[in-house]
């Protein structure tokens, strides 16, 4: 894991303490994504989701020690009632995703992708961690890039990869291009999250209780606003990443849908065009008859046989088209539904942006109240000052 010599950070001791673990465990039963942060604060999500499971609770429990040293190294670390967990650096050059599932989610893939693209070096641990880290002067060639994209790819769909992770071996690609594996080193001790939580503090007796809060509140708004801001951006590239991929799927899928259309009438047309000739044939050789004339006669019934053949042949070359038009329009409406999610995808992305923006407001209107408290209860403690000295 990419470590920390220039982000500052709160006191070792003072980040992932008991009070932390507390809020953390208790925000995600309520379904609650939370924040250990390097200031040493813990940022709570305003939206809930599903309540973290016993088995959600066991995997977060094994990396808890991950996670607190993490926040320890300068990262934001963010852990979801699911069990995954992300963390970002501040200065976004060291990330890092863990996920309950064994395999490979889509946005460690996605990372994966990434960081091969921008020169990063990536690893990929036996327990499924992801880590990412771009060194400050990555260069990476485009060639080299999509030739370690098929490598890792090679070895991620041969199945070595599982085989190596479940061997305790972690996969390490370079920024130089070599790929390869290595032994897992050791990881953090499984913490456990504390019982018995109990919520709220003492009440705010003085001007500089007051203020202090008003600080913390301000400190830890602004801090939040920076994460969250982070995910915003990450969340919302990935969804207009994935929206942009459906768009193309359906237009892909419109313009074959229209082009089967267009093959329909054709087929039938043909047909159309078989049938009028077969029928003129067979005018044409009742004439031929009528009139004595054998051999033209004989001449048109052959045509009618032969146009026969073509025009059932027609009839069903545009039945045929027909099927396949309808299967067109199916897979036309599907990727209109697709495309229709991946747009509600980003304006719930939106919502939830503005829903934690008004939240962030919030926590600061309070800091800007308690500061208020604090002005005036200093001040009514210099005139009881004063009032004492005068009495004296």
């Amino acid at each position: 894991m990419a470590g920390n010599d220039h982000i500052p950070t709160a006191p070792t001791d003072v980040i992932g303490d008991d009070g932390d673990l507390r809020r953390m465990r208790d925000a995600l039963r309520a379904g609650k994504n939370v924040t250990l942060a390097p200031d040493g604060a813990v940022y709570i999500s305003p939206d809930a989701t599903n309540p973290m499971t016993d088995d959600a609770e066991t995997f977060i429990e094994s990396k808890l020690g991950m996670v607190v040293e993490m926040a320890r190294m300068g990262y934001g670390v963010s852990v979801h009632p699911d069990g995954s967990i992300s963390a970002d650096r501040a200065d976004h050059r060291a990330k890092v995703l863990i996920d309950p599932d064994p395999a490979l989610s889509e946005q460690q893939l996605l990372l994966i992708d990434q960081g091969i693209g921008e020169g990063a070096l990536i690893r990929v641990h036996s327990d499924g961690r992801l880590e990412y880290f771009l060194p400050l002067d990555s260069r990476q060639s485009g060639e080299q890039a999509a030739q370690m994209r098929v490598a890792v790819k090679q070895e991620i769909d041969s199945g070595r990869l599982q085989e190596e992770m479940r061997n305790g071996h972690t996969l390490s690609v370079e920024p130089d291009g070599t790929i390869g594996y290595e032994t897992s080193g050791p990881t953090p001790t499984p913490i456990e999250f504390p019982e018995d939580v109990q919520w709220g503090h003492e009440p705010l007796l003085t001007a500089d209780q007051l203020a202090a809060e008003a600080h913390a509140l301000e400190i830890g708004a602004s801090a939040a606003r920076g994460l969250a801001r982070d995910e915003y951006e990450t969340d919302l590239g990935m969804a207009a990443m994935q929206r942009d991929a459906v768009a193309r799927e359906h237009a892909a899928a419109d313009a074959r849908a229209l082009d089967a259309d267009r093959q329909v009438a054709e087929k039938q047309g043909v047909a159309r065009e078989l049938k009028n000739q077969r029928q003129q044939a067979e005018r044409d050789a009742t004439v031929a008859r009528n009139t004595g004339d054998t051999a033209m006669a004989e001449e048109r019934a052959e045509d009618w046989a032969r146009l026969n053949i073509e025009a059932r042949v027609a009839d069903q070359q545009a039945v045929g088209a027909q099927s396949a038009a309808a299967d067109a329009r199916v897979q036309a409406a599907n990727a209109k539904a697709r495309l229709e999610q991946r747009d509600a995808d980003i304006a719930t992305v939106h919502a939830r942006s503005e829903r934690q923006e008004r939240a962030f407001d919030e926590q600061e209107d309070q800091a800007r109240v308690y500061r208020q408290a604090a002005d005036e209860m200093r001040e009514a403690e210099r005139l009881d000052e004063a009032y004492t000295d005068l009495e004296a």
